[in-house]
């Protein structure tokens, strides 16, 4: 997961990004991360915004492809994601847990990309995870899909 935010971002700034025309292009390749049943997808974001840049980023567990995430990152850092799986605590104003639950990320001022909403139903593959957080965060997704299940299968990804 990327490292967390050290730079001047402001929520205006993300809503800024967010309301944008934004494009992934081109091909799915997927990588296995490093000694871990993670494979890792990464693709750069098509903007109008001078002097940033932006990726999309699809993460699946391999063995338990129940489990994964998809982010849209500023810089190396997550401003928007969604959750399948990944429990963790919000870090916001409260103390909410999300168990196993589908969850979103949203960048405010108040907890640097920490809050949390739940998201109902929640996505049952790493490809319509993708598909909800860009939908949800105006992306238009126009890369060719491949299945990290299937290229693992296949041996194309490795762990």
């Amino acid at each position: 997961m990327p490292s967390r935010l050290t730079a001047p971002v402001t929520e205006a700034q993300v809503q800024a990004v967010i309301s944008d025309t934004k494009m992934v292009a081109g091909p799915t390749r997927w990588v296995s991360k490093s000694n871990s049943a993670w494979a890792e997808a990464d693709w750069p974001i098509r903007h109008e915004l001078s002097g940033l840049t932006l990726r999309l980023v699809a993460t699946v567990n391999v063995r338990m492809p129940q489990k994964h995430t998809a982010s849209i990152l500023w810089n190396d850092v997550r401003v928007a994601g969604v959750c399948v799986q990944t429990p963790h605590l919000n870090k916001h104003t409260d103390s909410e847990r999300f168990h196993w639950e589908a969850h979103e990320h949203v960048w405010t001022d108040l907890c640097n990309g920490s809050w949390c909403r739940s998201v109902l139903p929640a996505p049952s593959s790493i490809k319509e995870a993708v598909e909800v957080l860009c939908s949800t965060f105006g992306v238009t997704f126009q890369a060719k899909w491949s299945d990290p299940l299937l290229e693992f299968q296949s041996g194309v990804v490795t762990l």
